[in-house]
């Protein structure tokens, strides 16, 4: 209903088409348990590239088709400043599962990489002005964002280590205590 909703409003709106379509594979990459047990470790790294190119690659066709058409540029920049709010969850997902430094570089390349896609375009003032506008508010929001939950998740990490040591002294000095309760308990028998 979304979809049909969308072209009725507008026929070259092809942001909505592609953004279901990604989503849509996501979901389906994301629901199929067997997919995770045959990808093993890189799951989660697919994952985060579909929701990473899904929005940024929409963005840039749907600006393509939008120029290509004369739809006006105010109207293009409303599209370039939905992508940010896409890229959220996978700055999160990969600031849970990687270490700040690689974080902040996946913060960079969703910043940069976009403005490669759509170099012919940044002719047109307006949308320049607005691609480098959401860039650098991307690479701030996105950035600060990343690196919090990074370190967070970080420091989460390092103290589930800490208390996994401690356990394990723990259960040597349980297991010692014990061969040594039993040592006396023989050694009184005796």
């Amino acid at each position: 209903l979304g979809l049909r909703r969308a072209f009725q409003e507008d026929p070259i709106n092809y942001t909505t088409f592609l953004n279901w379509l990604w989503t849509g594979f996501l979901s389906l990459y994301l629901w199929i348990k067997p997919i995770s047990k045959l990808l093993k470790h890189w799951y989660v790294p697919i994952a985060i590239t579909i929701a990473t190119l899904g929005p940024i690659f929409s963005m840039a066709i749907s600006e393509y088709f939008a120029v290509q058409n004369g739809v006006d540029p105010t109207m293009i920049v409303t599209w370039i400043g939905a992508v940010s709010i896409w890229l959220i969850l996978p700055v999160m997902v990969m600031a849970t599962q990687y270490s700040v430094g690689k974080t902040l570089g996946y913060i960079l390349l969703i910043t940069i990489f976009p403005l490669f896609l759509v170099i012919p375009h940044l002719t047109i003032p307006s949308l320049r002005d607005a691609h480098v506008t959401q860039a650098g508010a991307r690479l701030f929001i996105l950035g600060i964002a990343g690196y919090i939950v990074a370190r967070m998740s970080r420091d989460q990490r390092k103290q589930r280590d800490e208390l996994a040591e401690k356990n394990a002294k723990l259960a040597n000095y349980a297991s010692a205590l014990e061969t040594l309760t039993i040592t006396r308990e023989r050694n009184r028998l005796a």
